[in-house]
């Protein structure tokens, strides 16, 4: 289920982007920062933070360079049950 919501997640941002629609992209790097935070993932909570304030300050260039970060990320992570 997590991994289900950041891929959409992606998609989100990815429309908002196009859109330039950065208030969106703040919204939803807000809501991401407290799903990770609530799961434990640090690094992807620390660059919701950053999306969080690139969506704030109208920096496009920074919200987008951000979301290809956690795309990265997203892409790279697996998350194994014990």
């Amino acid at each position: 289920m997590f991994m289900a919501n950041r891929r959409k997640d992606l998609m989100e941002l990815g429309q908002a982007l196009s859109l330039a629609d950065l208030e969106q992209v703040r919204f939803i790097a807000h809501r991401l920062k407290g799903a990770a935070g609530s799961y434990g993932f640090a690094g992807i909570e620390e660059l919701a933070r950053a999306l969080e304030l690139a969506g704030e300050s109208g920096d496009q260039p920074g919200a987008e360079q951000l979301v290809e970060a956690y795309r990265e990320l997203v892409e790279a992570l697996e998350v194994r049950f014990i």
